[in-house]
């Protein structure tokens, strides 16, 4: 399975929340750059021992295409497998050492921890989606063939998908190891761990990077290169629909109680989970990559521009908190350390880490206390920070909030915010008066 890491594969999980239980960096004070000499719109991921994975693209003049780069937690090379076609894909780091990443070739690598070739597995067509790593050591990785394929860990087929159509998009997984794809058709399909499809449902024309992302509660979201934002239940109903103002190629990302895209109109859209808008934050150039989120809900993203592009921080409330110059732009996601790091790649080929770091004096540190009067902080020695909210009730219908003495105050959630019963018949279940009310009943009765 995944590395038991903070960020082990594109969007940290399965299901792509791309949200940590902790805060992520308050500054943009630089740790370490890496400079790769070679153009990068793979997203870093982390493996064991903190180490660093991304995939790079062709230098110019280069006899190589592509490149699988390993770097030490303190910026560090520490080996490059080169690959025939690029790799703009994002690595997926296993719990054994083991990395995977696939390549415009056609291939999907498994490269040993030391650097070597361990197998490739051909597909029928160049590859951009990312590789995704089920609990069971399955890899699902989709191709521009038309075909989600589904790979054991020794390189064979398991099965595969025919999607009538190409997939660029980064398969999701739920917990119950059913998979999330979107094609190039403009379907977001829902299969069975074997392969069966189970429901589809239109999501425009063609959904392209934006990879699908399940909310906690079964939400599934995706964008889609119609320029729209969508959210479908559980069930394959759709929920809502958001309009931008340029085709969607990021994928979105979790928040505390609600969801994040960018557009490439410029724009960072936050919403809550029944769909009514958070907050807009205008940036200066085209967001084509992906959010990651802090348990504060600070959103790290970046920009691609003619000029100057930057990443940002964003606030829970949808304000700069600062802003980072990178001349290169940014068209991946930012990975979060267990120190509250953050790591991004830039186009100009360089890997910058900020923000995190400190060590632990006894059970604490300064660099651990988040400011928070409603969370428990604590660090832990070789690891780093740990954030515990206090006040979390475990209830979905609620708002769980505090004053600035720490006392939890326990508000209903919004009228209407999706919720489950438990009651596998019912669907539309959603919040009224701190409760969940259960939906219609769809499973078939007994006569």
């Amino acid at each position: 399975g995944p590395a038991p890491s903070t960020w082990p594969m594109r969007g940290r999980t399965g299901t792509h929340d791309a949200l940590t239980p902790y805060p992520a960096a308050q500054s943009d004070n630089i740790r370490w750059t890496f400079e790769a000499s070679r153009p990068i719109s793979s997203s870093p991921v982390i493996g064991n021992d903190g180490r660093i994975y991304v995939g790079l693209s062709s230098a110019q003049d280069a006899e190589v295409s592509g490149a699988l780069l390993a770097l030490s937690s303190d910026g560090e090379e520490i080996w490059r497998y080169q690959t025939v076609g690029q790799v703009s894909a994002t690595p997926a780091a296993t719990k054994y050492g083991t990395v995977y990443v696939s390549s415009r070739d056609g291939n999907l690598y498994a490269v040993t921890d030391e650097g070597d070739l361990q197998w490739k597995y051909k597909t029928g067509g160049p590859v951009n989606a990312s590789p995704i790593v089920a609990p069971s050591g399955t890899i699902y990785v989709g191709s521009s063939d038309t075909k989600l394929h589904a790979v054991d860990p020794a390189g064979e087929v398991v099965w595969t998908w025919d999607a009538g159509a190409g997939i660029s998009s980064t398969v999701a997984l739920d917990d119950g190891g059913n998979i999330y794809v979107g094609t190039e058709g403009g379907l977001l399909v829902k299969l069975s761990p074997t392969g069966g499809k189970l429901w589809e449902a239109q999501a425009g024309v063609q959904i392209g990077g934006s990879a699908p992302v399940i909310d906690t509660d079964g939400t599934v979201y995706v964008g889609s290169f119609d320029k729209k934002f969508y959210a479908f239940q559980k069930d394959g109903t759709q929920f809502f629909v958001k309009g931008t103002g340029d085709p969607i190629e990021g994928t979105a990302a979790l928040l505390p109680g609600g969801v994040v895209i960018g557009s490439p109109d410029g724009r960072v859209y936050a919403y809550e989970r029944s769909g009514i808008q958070r907050w807009m934050f205008q940036t200066n150039g085209d967001v084509v990559g992906s959010a990651a989120v802090g348990s504060d809900g600070t959103v790290y993203i970046g920009t691609i521009n003619d000029v100057v592009a930057d990443l940002y921080a964003i606030d829970a409330a949808g304000q700069e908190r600062f802003r980072m110059k990178l001349p290169g732009g940014v068209l991946s996601q930012p990975a979060i350390g267990l120190d509250g790091r953050v790591i991004v790649a830039s186009l100009d080929g360089r890997i910058i880490a900020f923000g995190g770091g400190g060590t632990c004096e006894g059970e604490s540190a300064p660099t651990c206390t988040d400011g928070d009067p409603c969370t428990q902080d604590r660090c832990v020695e070789g690891q780093g920070c740990e954030n515990f909210a206090a006040c979390d009730d475990g209830n979905p219908c609620t708002q769980d909030l505090c004053d600035d003495k720490g006392a939890c105050i326990t508000l209903p959630a919004s009228a209407g915010t999706l919720c489950d019963d438990g009651v596998e018949c019912t669907v539309g279940d959603a919040c009224f008066l701190g409760k969940c009310e259960s939906g219609d009943t769809q499973c078939p009765t007994m006569s």
